[in-house]
């Protein structure tokens, strides 16, 4: 199991007991030794901006992680209101999955879902953060997300072309 830097085990104690390892990001890291640690041994991949998780929650993105069979981590995500209400509206991607699985340099990505596709601008900015920006907004506003909803975002592909397959978790399921 992943020892967590102590600034982020307050947001993240409940999170780390289950039967699927998690590994939480740290977009802030400065120690090369951070940035040399493999992600493949993680099923899935918190945003380092996500919110802490009621036990309900952790267990219904377990089973959707589970569900899925991919050779790369899932990246999973609670929206926020910088991911949907903010401008500009982004998603930050944390920077150890995003040097490990997406491109080293700005291009399109393709987020697909229930059959729909949307090109999305995967950028890094002045202060290395890499995010979803351009048509990420079109992307939220087309599938209704929410504060609070989750999005685990499967990477399908990594060559030249980079494909992520998106599940959402709405909040209000959640709460039945």
């Amino acid at each position: 199991m992943q020892t967590i830097p102590y600034r982020f085990a307050e947001n993240f104690r409940d999170k780390i007991q289950g039967t699927i390892k998690l590994k939480a990001c740290n977009e802030h890291a400065s120690s090369s030794e951070d940035d040399q640690e493999t992600l493949s041994a993680s099923s899935y991949v918190f945003s380092p901006y996500t919110t802490r998780l009621t036990e309900v929650h952790r267990i219904k993105v377990e089973e959707k992680v589970r569900a899925v069979h991919s050779n790369y981590p899932v990246f999973v995500a609670v929206m926020t209101k910088s991911n949907i209400i903010r401008q500009p509206c982004y998603l930050a991607i944390c920077r150890k999955y995003a040097n490990k699985y997406l491109p080293r340099k700005e291009q399109m990505l393709t987020l697909q879902r229930q059959g729909r596709r949307w090109q999305v601008q995967f950028r890094i900015n002045k202060r290395n953060l890499r995010m979803l920006s351009n048509g990420w907004r079109k992307f939220t506003r087309d599938n209704e997300l929410q504060i609070g909803d989750t999005c685990l975002f499967e990477l399908l592909s990594n060559k030249n072309s980079y494909t992520m397959n998106v599940q959402i978790i709405r909040k209000y399921s959640l709460l039945l």
